[in-house]
């Protein structure tokens, strides 16, 4: 019975000193480490010439090795080609399936491409560290429009999409490396990461 009592009395201090130390995780500070900015001039540019790249159906990235180097950040590429390389196997053995492949189309995360888009903010955040070395995140904040009228060209008359386009510098060059596309009329809360890691 002593034994008994002495557990409780042991998991009972345990349980309470976890629970204070819990309490005090999460506190608000103000962060005097972290740079933020717009985005450098370079980040910009990077995604212009990208986004110029996958408006076009060739080349295809897919099978653009220069391409993927010079654009994605090395866990893009191999989140591209694994995701490639499952639904060629996946074909082979269900030969009358029509998968969708990946391409230059879901660089753009719309199906029907909008009239216009527009830059409309940047953010830039550096907090390396020599735990955190690839910490030099930019953000460029997309707005995608399509016009008002009705069309096979113009799929969603009217409306407005936001995607989020994440690049980090790496080996010296600003890369994509992932795409957020938020709840909207047409599409659903996602990012490309999450795409490319679906498997069939």
């Amino acid at each position: 019975m002593k034994t008994l009592i002495a557990a409780l009395l042991l998991a009972a201090t345990v349980i309470s000193s976890y629970s204070q130390a819990t309490e005090e995780r999460l506190r608000q500070v103000k962060n005097k480490t972290v740079v933020h900015r717009k985005a450098p001039a370079e980040a910009i540019s990077s995604f212009v010439a990208f986004f110029e790249y996958v408006k076009k159906n060739e080349p295809d990235i897919v099978s653009d090795s220069k391409g993927q180097a010079k654009w994605l950040t090395k866990s893009l590429q191999k989140k591209l080609m694994d995701n490639y390389a499952a639904r060629v196997e996946y074909m082979s053995k269900n030969p009358d399936d029509k998968p969708e492949y990946p391409d230059n189309s879901w660089f753009l995360g719309v199906w029907n491409k909008p009239t216009n888009y527009s830059i409309i903010a940047s953010r830039h955040y550096d907090y390396r560290n020599k735990d955190n070395p690839r910490a030099n995140r930019t953000i460029i904040d997309v707005l995608y429009e399509w016009g008002n009228e009705d069309s096979v060209c113009n799929q969603y008359p009217g409306i407005r999409n936001l995607h989020s386009f994440v690049f980090v510098f790496e080996d010296g060059a600003w890369k994509l490396e992932d795409i957020y596309m938020f709840d909207d009329e047409f599409t659903s809360a996602e990012s490309l990461s999450q795409q490319l890691m679906h498997r069939l």
